[in-house]
């Protein structure tokens, strides 16, 4: 049986018209969403109950990983 076939595309692939620096900052970008999906499964999973007073924005947890 053959293995399925797999290709990992760049982010220069999903977006070839993008300039160098736009590249780095979607780069960044993803990098950043990929760290706050993290740290929500990682809350998710460490609590049966959740016990935050109130759900934070996507917004507020990438401005939170800025800093």
């Amino acid at each position: 049986m053959e293995a399925p076939h797999t290709h990992t595309k760049t982010i220069r692939e999903l977006y070839p018209k993008l300039s160098e620096q736009e590249l780095k900052e979607a780069e960044a970008n993803l990098l950043r969403y990929f760290e706050i999906a993290l740290d929500i499964c990682d809350e998710q999973s460490s609590h049966d109950v959740d016990t935050s007073p109130s759900f934070t924005t996507m917004k507020e947890r990438s401005n939170s990983l800025k800093n």
